[in-house]
């Protein structure tokens, strides 16, 4: 496994994914959260070129340049790899439920555009919970190391970790959530492990994933059968599970 520090392996590992214990239903019912509470901008003010990409008011991510790969990445959305390689905790993150998580808004013309090319319209109501702290508590479907990816450097900076999430053990792809662990939020904090994580997998222990939302629009054909919504956690910070009455950190 790699260890902290480490180069990640370029092989894909993917476990095995547990059978299926009847779909769950999504839930429709929005619910309001101040845009004020844990909003973060990707503010970046030696970096002229996004600056009509901020969002207004916000603390900017902290950032790094990390084996010589720099927070911008290397093509495609780069202000998309902005937002994905923030290294700060998540700290004071909102409780969500699945109901809840699955009905963050994605408006129409953000799920196949560019960052900086969305609407105004659209943008306005993505940044109501984009960069906001978060967590999520469910269990473990699938683990797996991602493929080279442009916030990384396409594969220099190393390789995301998938962390699928489900309402329960057995819950089916289209019905989950996505987290994804960055190599360089791994590199700082300690205890990431596919290994530890798989076995809390396997056992059905339940887990407890913060980081920062975020809408993840290249998946949008994965919509509804690899995925319950765009939004993701990403960057995860800390990872959590449920040991004898109360929750215990074992990653972040």
């Amino acid at each position: 496994m790699p260890r902290r520090g480490e180069a990640d392996t370029v092989r894909v590992v993917r476990f095995t994914y547990l059978a299926a214990a009847g779909a769950v239903a999504a839930g429709s019912a929005l619910f309001s959260l101040r845009a004020s509470d844990g909003l973060a901008a990707h503010k970046h003010h030696h970096h002229r070129r996004h600056r009509s990409s901020l969002i207004p008011g916000r603390p900017a991510p902290r950032e790094e340049t990390y084996k010589r790969c720099g927070p911008w990445g290397n093509g495609g959305d780069s202000v998309s790899n902005y937002l994905r390689n923030r290294i700060d905790p998540a700290t004071r993150p909102h409780h969500l439920t699945f109901r809840q998580f699955i009905a963050l808004d994605v408006p129409k013309g953000v799920a196949t555009t560019p960052m900086k090319h969305w609407p105004a319209a659209g943008r306005r109501r993505v940044y109501r919970h984009e960069g906001m702290a978060a967590s999520l508590e469910g269990y473990i479907t699938t683990l797996a190391v991602g493929p080279k990816e442009p916030a990384n450097c396409m594969g220099k900076a190393g390789y995301d970790w998938h962390i699928r999430l489900g309402r329960s053990p057995g819950a089916p792809e289209r019905s989950t959530i996505i987290t994804e662990a960055t190599p360089r939020v791994r590199a700082r904090e300690r205890g990431f492990s596919l290994r530890v994580l798989d076995r809390y997998r396997r056992k059905h222990v339940r887990v407890r994933i913060t980081g920062w939302l975020f809408l993840d629009n290249d998946h949008s054909t994965d919509l509804d059968r690899q995925r319950a919504t765009l939004w993701e956690i990403h960057p995860v910070t800390r990872i959590q599970v449920w040991d004898r009455g109360h929750w215990r950190t074992i990653a972040g």
